[in-house]
């Protein structure tokens, strides 16, 4: 959003931090580049995001806004304008397209684009929220202050900590899971069977289908 990165930039230029935009800084970047820089301040466009896994894994320090600031983003500037399908179409609306289930207690609308409690409440599930020693910042002032005084190596090491404990769980459990589902079962590649080199002709033989060429 070019606004709030005025308003970043603004902010900063009282500070002996400088901020810039990744694309602005490397139209094509290697991971080395971006583990030169100390950290990493996140706008989210949506709660998910496939590069934080990237940051994090790295141990790059990430600084997001809170909950209150990003849900007030949302209804002034859209920031996230994917986080609901209709969004996506810049079509925001004030509740589902489809009534809530029964059994479903929460007042708040998933799909509710102009309502903050609601956005608020859900994005409050979002990865950047969910995991440890991201730090949150209410105002770009206060991100400032909150850059000023971090400890980056130690946020860092924390990270980089909790990763190994992640990893060691994810080996355990889709070990466990892979030993429940295979255990007695000799190797797939031990087993004899034909090998049909033809894409088409071995889709036919094993699902009785055709494929269309392009």
């Amino acid at each position: 959003n070019d606004q709030l990165y005025r308003e970043l930039k603004s902010a900063s230029s009282q500070s002996s931090f400088s901020l810039s935009r990744i694309r602005d800084l490397y139209p094509h970047f290697e991971y080395t580049d971006l583990a030169k820089h100390p950290a990493i301040v996140l706008i989210p466009y949506q709660v998910s995001i496939m590069s934080i896994f990237e940051y994090y894994r790295m141990g790059i320090p990430l600084f997001v806004p809170s909950t209150s600031l990003l849900a007030q983003w949302q209804l002034k500037y859209r920031v996230m304008d994917e986080r609901t399908w209709n969004g996506v179409f810049k079509k925001f609306k004030k509740s589902s397209d489809i009534s809530k289930h029964p059994s479903v207690t929460t007042p708040y609308d998933p799909n509710n684009e102009f309502d903050q409690a609601s956005i608020k409440h859900w994005i409050a599930y979002a990865d950047f929220y969910q995991w440890p020693h991201i730090e949150q910042f209410n105002s770009f002032e206060d991100l400032m202050k909150r850059l000023a005084k971090a400890d980056f190596k130690a946020i860092s090491l924390k990270m980089m900590e909790y990763n190994a404990r992640e990893k060691e769980y994810l080996m355990n459990t889709w070990q466990s899971l892979f030993h429940r589902m295979f255990h007695g079962l000799p190797p797939a590649s031990s087993q004899a069977h034909d090998q049909i080199p033809d894409f088409d002709r071995a889709m036919k033989a094993k699902y009785g289908v055709a494929v269309n060429p392009t």
